[in-house]
């Protein structure tokens, strides 16, 4: 999964925009990841998005695995 997000974040973000300088690409990072986690549907997650897929895992209460 991790390895996917990369490769989005190079292909939307770091390949198409031009960064003069680190603290450009710091500042453009946040800029991507929000609406990634609120906006985009993905694919693995059945087409909901990342932020409605954590809170439906953190609101499901811990198995016992006694």
């Amino acid at each position: 999964m991790a390895e996917r997000y990369i490769r989005t974040l190079k292909e939307q973000l770091l390949w198409v925009h031009y960064f003069d300088t680190v603290e450009e690409i710091r500042h453009a990072l946040p800029d991507f990841q929000q609406p990634y986690n609120s906006e985009w549907l993905l694919e693995r997650h059945r087409h909901r998005t990342p932020s409605a897929v954590r809170r439906e895992t953190n609101s499901q209460p811990l198995s016992d695995a006694a």
